[in-house]
């Protein structure tokens, strides 16, 4: 669609004000929600009011590159009509040619626009303390755009996540809305968050128009916008260019004495960065098969730029995750991955110490895996200091926190990486798993109850109702949750689970043909040690049970990490062996 022929003006008509900088119709004195090529239809008819404008002209026109046919242009004028506050056969603004086309007719005043750049008064600085950048919108596209959109709301959401008072949401949270978009208010009512950032961009020959708005959500109303045009570069200048302006704009509206964040470009390679971009949204569903993918997509990134230190970081960040399965379900043994997740952290700090992401995976490493607590810890409180926004960093913490005992500083340090995005289902999974540990098993259940609610395919949140569950003697209930994760001979963890119930139950047969089905599903697939230990010692086989916790200190399980805290393990805590077993892992009993 053509830039608008009269800049830096307003139009209004009817009680209503359209303002082509901010992208913002305001009707009865409050903002209108548009999608993009709604806001575009209503300006291109104002801009050429009083001309009847041919369907051919706007199909042509608001879908340049792609082709549709007129139901799609029926839809969008009837939207704006919606927007206008018109009903299906009112005349009062755009009237309607049959078969050739629409006209405005509402009498129109052209007026100088104010400045299109925002200020915050102190009030609703404080009222954003928590934001989302929402996919741009290409306003006609071509196909070298299709990931360009998300990627420049990862590198905004990199750069604002530097800010100290306000909690930005994470690129895995907003990526959904690259494919199923929603109005602004309305997304940011799905995110929870106080207001969002959403832009278009609008190619002009060589150069770009780009227009960003801040949404309040509470009252959909834009706080800030502006406009500028930047240079058609390529896709990571662009990004660079963008990115640069609007941080740095929204850094003096949102938060006053806090300088902008400092530009980084971690590669200067387009291919390399949409590889990482797209491993990071495989990294968060966190399945065996997505995790490889985002391995194979870094491992491309880092062939193509060998110093691109953050997507090291990532690809450590994958193989922790697929080590940490061993925690519930579909793992590869930890010491074929956690070692070679430490070469890749490391690799990240030589190339960028000061990358939050690497002192993370490095912090995770030295604490689940190689025992070595204080160091970990440190790590991970140097990834939260380096970006306070790096949920990674924060839920780890909080995990290793607990992972001392330390339950009421891991409870506290947990809903901060809640905070960060309310919306993460591990985050709340690991919530209710945290007041399982310590104790508080009533307010596990309801709050895992409430994290499958809201991911119901989600194993890991059920094997940790079902684990609290069995801790209120619920049995049946818990051997629901566990069949509800549908055991089979490749992922085997729900029927330990159920195993273990029914041993507590006193069925002691259906578990032992249960144990003997896991241990021959064992020599081909990777079952935890400690998952048989916990079926052993729940029938009464003390011996056995101590032998398997033996071997999973061996197989430095990140299950180990709980041998004080595991209330499967409370009947062999006076057996002579079991202070070795802490001894091994570093830990000291439970006081």
């Amino acid at each position: 669609m053509k830039v608008s022929a009269e800049p830096n003006v307003v139009y209004e008509f009817l009680g209503r004000r359209v303002d082509p900088a901010r992208r913002q119709l305001v009707h009865a004195g409050k903002p209108v929600a548009m999608f993009p090529r709604c806001f575009d239809a209503l300006l291109l008819l104002i801009e050429r009011r009083g001309e009847l404008l041919e369907k051919e002209f706007l199909l042509g026109t608001l879908w340049p590159d792609v082709v549709v046919d007129e139901n799609s242009l029926a839809k969008v004028i009837s939207d704006v009509r919606r927007a206008l506050g018109e009903g299906p056969k009112d005349s009062g603004c755009i009237a309607t040619v049959p078969r050739r086309g629409y006209r405005f007719i509402a009498p129109v005043e052209v007026r100088p626009a104010t400045a299109t750049g925002g200020t915050f008064d102190d009030a609703q600085r404080r009222e954003v303390r928590s934001l989302a950048v929402l996919p741009f919108t290409f306003l006609n596209p071509v196909a070298s755009d299709e990931s360009l959109g998300l990627g420049l709301a990862d590198a905004l959401i990199t750069r604002l996540g530097q800010l100290r008072h306000t909690r930005v949401r994470p690129t895995t949270s907003v990526a959904r809305f690259a494919t199923q978009p929603l109005a602004p208010a309305a997304a940011g009512r799905a995110l929870e968050v106080d207001a969002v950032i959403t832009g278009t961009i609008r190619r002009a020959g060589s150069r770009v128009r780009v227009g960003v708005q801040l949404v309040a959500v509470r009252d959909d109303a834009v706080s800030w916008a502006e406009r500028f045009d930047a240079d058609c570069a390529g896709a990571l200048e662009l990004e660079d260019s963008i990115a640069e302006r609007v941080a740095t704009a929204l850094t003096l509206a949102l938060a006053r004495g806090e300088r902008p964040p400092e530009p980084r470009r971690y590669t200067s390679n387009a291919d390399a960065y949409e590889h990482h971009v797209r491993a990071r949204y495989l990294i968060a569903k966190r399945t065996r098969e997505t995790l490889f993918a985002a391995i194979a997509s870094l491992e491309r990134a880092i062939a193509i730029d060998p110093t691109f230190a953050l997507a090291y970081a990532a690809l450590s960040e994958a193989w922790i995750q697929l080590g940490l399965r061993a925690a519930v379900s579909q793992s590869l043994r930890p010491r074929e991955v956690m070692p070679k997740a430490r070469a890749a952290a490391e690799k990240a700090l030589a190339l960028d110490d000061s990358l939050s992401e690497a002192h993370t995976v490095l912090g995770q490493v030295l604490f689940t895996y190689e025992w070595k607590r204080a160091q970990g810890i440190a790590e991970l409180e140097r990834g939260i200091e380096l970006n306070p926004n790096n949920q990674n960093a924060q839920h780890w913490y909080a995990m290793s926190l607990a992972g001392m005992g330390r339950f009421d500083e891991a409870l506290v340090q947990i809903e901060r990486a809640r905070e960060i995005d309310p919306l993460a289902v591990m985050v709340n999974a690991n919530v209710g798993f945290l007041l399982y540990r310590a104790g508080r098993i009533e307010e596990a259940v309801a709050k895992l109850r409430h994290t499958v609610a809201m991911e119901p395919t989600f194993v890991m949140t059920r094997y940790r109702l079902g684990l609290a569950l069995e801790a209120q003697h619920q049995y049946d209930e818990a051997i629901e949750q566990f069949e509800a994760m549908r055991p089979s001979a490749e992922d085997p963890l729900g029927w330990t689970g159920i195993a273990r119930t029914r041993a507590l139950m006193g069925q002691t047969d259906e578990a032992r043909r249960l144990l003997a089905r896991i241990v021959e599903v064992g020599r081909t697939t990777y079952v935890p040690a400690a998952t048989l230990a916990d079926i052993h010692i729940a029938l009464g086989d003390v011996e056995r049970g101590i032998d398997y916790l033996s071997l999973s200190v061996e197989e430095r399980g990140v299950v180990a990490t709980w041998l004080p805290w595991e209330r499967h393990w409370d009947p062999v805590r006076a057996h002579p062996r079991f202070p070795d077993l802490l001894l091994r892992t570093g830990l000291q009993a439970k006081t």
